[in-house]
């Protein structure tokens, strides 16, 4: 849908849409889990940067990421705790045989590349050609594809305890009650199964580790990639409209 969408637009620069300069597509949560995968398979990002207009992605406050090996964040990168808007991570292997045989499916598709679904023209083209494989891994680096995550959405009511999280501005317990997703309304609602655990302990976290690994694994193959990491802040947990509404999102898609 989202490449039927870019080439419709790109379609219609010389006609309805004359003064179209540059298309924006961004995804929150769920959303932000959807259009990082698709930036990753889709080359509809380059074919209209070839045709004269560029594709920026946000994505920001995903509960998971896809990893392009079995490379997951060291266990010092995962603390149960907030780690704060300024966490990086500097090592990343593949998860001891114990922990691979405590989580079987931590590198199942959406999290990785195992047992990817046979359904679907991307993924098949993906799954039966090496070549697919090594180009769009290549390519995934050229696509635009920045992140802005929230401050504090760092709180995980599943592992932990909420005072670990309920630092540097995040809080927690609304109500009475850990609230991981708050203002949402079923506000337990961050990924906590043990792939998604391997990538950090909340989404602040997360984010910053994949951000992080995206650089380690493209630096492993002699290329280079810094994908644009930015944090905005706010009252909330976890919030869309904290997020468009921030200065770096207006930056980025508006230019202002």
């Amino acid at each position: 849908m989202l490449d039927e969408l870019v080439e419709s637009l790109v379609a219609s620069k010389n006609s309805s849409l004359p003064n179209l300069k540059k298309i924006s597509i961004s995804g929150f949560s769920a959303g932000c889990q959807f259009v990082s995968r698709w930036s990753f398979f889709s080359m509809a990002p380059l074919k209209a940067k070839s045709n004269g207009i560029p594709v920026g992605i946000i994505i920001g406050d995903c509960s998971s990421y896809m990893y392009l090996n079995k490379h997951r964040p060291a266990a010092s990168c995962v603390p149960w705790e907030n780690t704060g808007p300024n966490h990086t991570c500097q090592h990343f292997q593949e998860p001891a045989a114990a922990q691979q045989e405590q989580c079987p499916q931590f590198d199942d598709f959406k999290y990785g590349f195992s047992r990817m679904p046979k359904k679907g023209s991307y993924l098949k083209s993906f799954r039966e050609s090496e070549a697919v494989q090594a180009e769009v891994i290549d390519k995934f680096r050229l696509k635009g594809l920045r992140f802005l995550i929230g401050q504090n959405d760092a709180c995980n009511c599943q592992f932990g305890k909420p005072s670990d999280y309920e630092t540097l501005g995040a809080v927690c317990v609304r109500q009475g009650q850990c609230c991981d997703s708050f203002p949402a309304p079923n506000c337990r609602i961050m990924a906590a199964r043990c792939p998604a655990m391997l990538e950090g302990s909340n989404r602040l976290q997360r984010g910053l580790n994949y951000a992080s690994y995206l650089r380690d694994f493209y630096a492993r193959k002699g290329q280079f990639w810094s994908p644009p990491v930015a944090t905005f802040t706010g009252v909330l947990t976890h919030s869309f409209g904290e997020m468009a509404s921030s200065p770096t999102f207006s930056s980025w898609v508006w230019g202002v």
